[in-house]
């Protein structure tokens, strides 16, 4: 009996030296795997990754005073982008090849931009440009991705400019 006691004692952690070798080996499997797969990942993939790097970059150099970064303009950008959400689902007209027409989605975004400037308008826009890829969206490329859904949304935060004219216009 002492002898088979002994000899399951023994299996046991056989067993479990057995398990922790085959984690270990999956680990180290899925490791290798992941990096291979980073290292096949095409050049436009890393340029447009750094592409947008940079945009979030320019936004912040363009953003020199800090103080519009504070709650308010936050939970403002927050409802706008919804709103601006929202209103990009009732949709006109639907194209044939892709686009649709709706009933003011973009404004939010560009009465937010007039009134917190630039910076956080980009932003804004540039948040509802990924929701708007989210809701439907498709792409061919890289390329394609960060022009139709990044840049051309940011864009609207350039109505920000027209907190510049408040004064000169006698807004």
């Amino acid at each position: 009996m002492e002898n088979w006691l002994w000899a399951a004692a023994r299996a046991e952690e056989a067993a479990e030296e057995a398990a922790e070798a085959v984690t270990e080996e999956a680990a180290a499997t899925w490791g290798q795997e992941a990096v291979e797969k980073f290292a096949e990942t095409p050049a436009s993939v890393w340029i447009g990754i750094l592409v947008v790097a940079a945009l979030a970059l320019v936004l912040l150099a363009i953003t020199k005073d800090r103080k519009n970064w504070s709650a308010r303009t936050v939970a403002y950008g927050a409802l706008c982008v919804a709103l601006s959400f929202v209103l990009s689902c009732v949709r006109l007209f639907r194209m044939p090849q892709g686009g649709s027409v709706t009933p003011g989605s973009m404004l939010p975004i560009m009465l937010f931009a007039a009134e917190f400037g630039i910076g956080p308008g980009m932003l804004a826009g540039l948040v509802y440009g990924v929701l708007q890829y989210l809701q439907g969206g498709w792409f061919l490329n890289v390329w394609q991705f960060a022009l139709d859904y990044l840049l051309a949304f940011a864009a609207l935060g350039l109505a920000g400019l027209a907190k510049h004219f408040h004064g000169e216009w006698g807004l």
